[in-house]
């Protein structure tokens, strides 16, 4: 199985933004969406099955690209 790091500086922090309802629900639901997507490992396999369709549709060693950068 292959294991992609998680980038945390790709993934800011939320503002905190006391003032309107309308961005305070938006907020809550991203929050739920997110935790929904990292409890059931979703996100994990659809960036790994994109990461497997760049490779066919490009024609790059996985192998190579793998310990690129390692």
């Amino acid at each position: 199985m292959n294991k992609i790091p998680l980038q945390l500086e790709l993934s800011p922090e939320m503002p905190n933004v006391y003032g309107a309802l309308d961005y305070r629900e938006f907020r809550e639901a991203l929050v739920k969406i997110h935790e929904i997507l990292v409890k059931s490992s979703l996100e994990h396999k659809l960036v790994s099955e994109a990461l497997d369709q760049y490779l066919v549709g490009n024609e790059l060693n996985s192998v190579k690209f793998y310990n690129r950068g390692c």
